[in-house]
């Protein structure tokens, strides 16, 4: 009885450490699978940016820029191999701002004064 009872013990023992095991390999593929999917959110974004510009939907364009970059600095900070994309969305954010100033000030300044201008 004695003998069956150390068994029985050990086998549960046997299957509590592969129920850890399992359950850290769920945790670690989790992380993973959140990792692909702020990647695959990046890689929409600089997808979506040139469209949106050209259609001058600044609004929606400098909240995907936004969360983008967010995205970039938080959950993918750690990771090396995405600093080039880093580069490339904070160089799209900086000719998207650029493209932004230039279509406020021509808005701004330059079309209400051109109809002033052509009086004289």
């Amino acid at each position: 009885m004695k003998e069956s009872l150390q068994s029985c013990k050990n086998l549960l023992h046997c299957k509590r450490d592969e129920l850890r095991r399992l359950w850290i390999e769920g945790v670690e593929m989790k992380t993973v699978y959140a990792s692909l999917d702020a990647v695959e959110q990046v890689k929409e974004v600089a997808e979506q940016i040139p469209a949106l510009i050209t259609s001058r939907n600044y609004l929606t364009a400098t909240e995907l820029v936004i969360s983008s970059l967010a995205i970039l600095d938080t959950e993918l900070s750690d990771v090396d191999a995405l600093q080039q994309v880093s580069y490339s969305s904070f160089f799209i954010s900086f000719v998207f701002s650029f493209s932004l100033s230039k279509g406020l000030c021509f808005s701004c300044f330059l079309k209400p004064f051109s109809s002033f201008f052509s009086l004289f």
